[in-house]
């Protein structure tokens, strides 16, 4: 028996997970879509920051949250507000 999928993602890290949430939240949501990675994702092995204004769909799993990031290059010293839009 074939399967057949209307898209499919390769890379099953937070990109490709992430895309396929949104996908599925959208107009997409009654297609095929296939998810293809070659390890499984067993474990929290990855970190993943994002930028919001607004409330998001990963609120939730939310573990950390920075409102300054320090830039060590010698062209751009020092502290810089991430305010009005803090990571996630």
């Amino acid at each position: 028996m074939q399967t057949t999928y209307d898209y499919i993602l390769i890379g099953g890290g937070l990109a490709g997970q992430s895309l396929a949430f949104h996908l599925l939240q959208g107009p997409l949501r009654d297609k095929r879509i296939a998810l293809i990675d070659l390890e499984p994702k067993t474990s929290n092995d990855r970190t993943w920051c994002f930028w919001e204004q607004t409330p998001g769909p990963f609120d939730d799993i939310v573990c950390q949250r920075w409102d300054q990031l320090d830039f060590l290059a010698h062209l751009f010293p020092g502290p810089s507000t991430l305010r009005p839009t803090p990571t996630k």
